[in-house]
């Protein structure tokens, strides 16, 4: 803890959030009592990560290029005792997704207000040639007066300088991400915030973000390929323009995204106008329907005839006419019936099934766990609804799809299951590729099978240069995402090791990200041949699962494991690690943690990752013990006032 330490010339007076990269604290520059913002790299992070500390010190260097109002403020950089750190200028606000967790949501105008400020920050980031890659509510503070910060550059990315990720990564927030982002494209433009930035308006506006998943993997797909709810259909008060500038934002391809984030500026300023501009007509052109009318042409009870017939009605009629009126309409009724019922049943009988019945007739068949239903679904109603109605763009055209998509989707896996299986066990049948695409196909497969996620990319993307947009087309982008969503996946376990340093309490994780959490902190202590039994489990695991040929979040789990298994095996090849190598490392971590003098909640974390580990396998039991003992004198202590 640095709380009451100088940092170069800051007294450090509280700590404010901390992180994987580091910790950011409340400080004061001792010359001028100025109130700042410094961030401070996590210890060791800048030895045992290179592209970490580069990330860090590009951050730093991506502010000082960055002098906008709405933009946080870098006020110097350095280092102490071989720390990096930086000052900023200090925000005293609240962020959005705090203020968020309050309301339901904001109003329109709000929105345009804040909107505005957001854009301005952004065209200025932009014009400097800096894409800032993870805009989201927790980056954007708001300050007493209502004034917007944006916040957070650390992943940002310089367009003239090399970035720091490598090819096919994926970066920024789950929910938040563009298509391209999820795709892992190395070439992003400023156009892929104004889709964050979209993401952003709509769960401001509607209290919801456009689209629900319970795992990153489900909610790339989504930003890759479903198109979510207007939000006028939510919020029925939403200005049309408003309406529509989101909906453009949210574009899948930057080409149909506005220009840039001026552009959006000024629509947005242009909002409030129109929408004054319309009320003030409204009640205009209603003062003048009412000045226009003569006191004789207004009406009163006098006039109820001279009413009755504007509005379309008859002037009633005596009551002995009504009577005969009343027979004649009787018996030409009953005929008017016959020849009414007779044409609606010729109707019923040659007329096609409308979009309503022929959904409903899919919805039915396709909750079946019945294999023969589902194709009766896929050949049946579903096929005849997109010949029909597929130019809709409704919520239920886009369900119609999407049945379409997984249904060939998987009947294309279940082919390149029966590849692979052929390939490297020699069982079954050989299957053969009907097509260029389907041949590219049948090779990323079986790189992926081999844990080899270079060749894996590069193949998929042949598939979708080749394909002429057939249920191949879905496999490939859906294999694209997932292959990007990897490093996501170990950020996120990251985030969740940190948690549980910070927290002491084991995440609630779902039983695969379970084993894969243990996995990963099996690879980031160095135990690198524990690591890659915990991932070779994880796959075998995952295969008996009956539904695993269908199940996205399944698959993706499986070539997650796979490919962290070759990882493991490459570097083993490189530097080799037998059980007793693996013994003596972690009797070496628990000794140095028992002579450490560092962070004790670091410590326990480290000695807490060697009894959840290891516990119960003989080999480690003295080590094991050690941790133990040390992990409850930390505790001990921690409770201590």
């Amino acid at each position: 803890m640095l709380v009451g330490q100088q940092l170069g010339p800051f007294l450090i007076e509280k700590e404010l959030g901390a992180g994987a990269m580091g910790a950011v604290y409340r400080g004061k520059y001792v010359k001028t009592g100025q109130v700042v913002a410094v961030k401070v790299m996590a210890p060791g992070l800048g030895t045992s990560s290179a592209s970490s500390a580069a990330r860090f010190e590009r951050e730093a260097a991506i502010l000082k290029q960055l002098k906008h109002p709405n933009i946080v403020r870098l006020f110097g950089v350095g280092k102490h005792k071989g720390t990096a750190y930086y000052a900023m200028e200090y925000v005293k606000g609240e962020s959005l997704d705090h203020i968020m967790a309050r309301r339901d949501r904001m109003s329109w105008e709000e929105v345009v207000d804040l909107g505005t400020q957001l854009c301005s920050a952004l065209q200025h980031s932009h014009e400097a040639g800096i894409v800032h890659r993870d805009l989201k509510p927790s980056n954007l503070m708001i300050l007493e007066d209502g004034t917007l910060k944006l916040t957070d550059f650390g992943i940002a990315k310089d367009l003239d300088v090399t970035q720091l990720t490598g090819a096919n990564n994926t970066i920024g927030t789950a929910a938040y991400m563009s298509p391209e982002q999820c795709k892992g494209d190395p070439n992003l433009t400023p156009k892929s915030d104004l889709y964050s930035l979209g993401v952003v308006f709509y769960e401001l506006i509607t209290g919801r973000k456009p689209f629900v998943a319970e795992n990153a993997m489900e909610m790339f797909l989504h930003h890759v390929n479903s198109k979510p709810e207007r939000p006028s259909r939510i919020v029925l008060d939403l200005p049309v323009w408003l309406d529509t500038l989101i909906c453009q934002l949210l574009e899948k391809k930057p080409e149909h995204r506005p220009r840039d984030a001026a552009m959006v500026g000024e629509v947005l300023a242009s909002i409030q106008a129109k929408v004054e501009a319309q009320q003030s007509a409204g009640v205009e052109a209603a003062k003048a329907r009412q000045m226009d009318l003569s006191p004789e042409q207004r009406v009163g009870a006098e006039d109820r005839d001279i009413t009755q017939s504007l509005l379309g009605r008859k002037k009633r009629k005596p009551k002995k006419q009504r009577k005969q009126g009343l027979a004649r309409a009787l018996q030409a009724s009953g005929l008017l019936a016959l020849l009414v019922a007779v044409v609606a049943g010729i109707v019923l009988l040659t007329r096609p099934p409308s979009a309503e019945a022929l959904y409903k007739q899919a919805e039915n068949l396709m909750k079946s766990e019945k294999p023969e239903r589902r194709d009766q679904a896929r050949t049946g109603p579903i096929d005849k609804y997109l010949e029909r109605f597929g130019d809709l763009d409704n919520a239920q055209t886009r369900q119609m799809r999407i049945w379409a998509d997984d249904y060939d989707a998987a009947d294309y896996e279940k082919k390149l299951d029966r590849h692979v299986r052929y390939t490297k066990l020699q069982k079954g049948l050989p299957v053969e590729a009907q097509t260029k695409a389907e041949e590219i196909a049948f090779r990323a497969a079986v790189a992926e099978g081999e844990g080899d996620r270079t060749e894996a990319g590069r193949l998929w993307k042949q598939v979708l240069e080749t394909d002429s947009g057939t249920g191949l087309s879905v496999v490939a982008r859906r294999h694209l995402v997932a292959l990007g969503a990897i490093d996501k996946e170990d950020e996120h376990l990251d985030m969740q090791r940190q948690k549980l340093r910070d927290d002491r309490v084991e995440p609630d994780l779902d039983v695969w990200r379970k084993e894969a959490f243990l996995a990963r902190r099996q690879e980031q202590i160095g135990d690198r041949l524990g690591a890659k039994g915990r991932y070779d489990e994880l796959v075998k695991k995952v295969n008996k699962e009956e539904n695993v040929g269908t199940d996205l979040t399944l698959r993706a789990w499986r070539l997650y494991a796979t490919v962290k298994r070759r990882q493991m095996e490459d570097t083993l090849v490189k530097n080799p690690q037998d059980d007793k190598g693996r013994v003596k490392l972690i009797t070496e971590i628990v000794d140095t943690l028992g002579k450490a003098d560092g962070s004790k909640l670091d410590l326990r974390a480290k000695a807490y990752d060697v009894v959840t580990l290891y516990a119960g396998d003989d080999r480690f039991e003295t080590p094991v013990m050690s941790a133990q003992k040390l992990v409850k004198t930390i505790d001990e202590s921690l409770l201590r006032p």
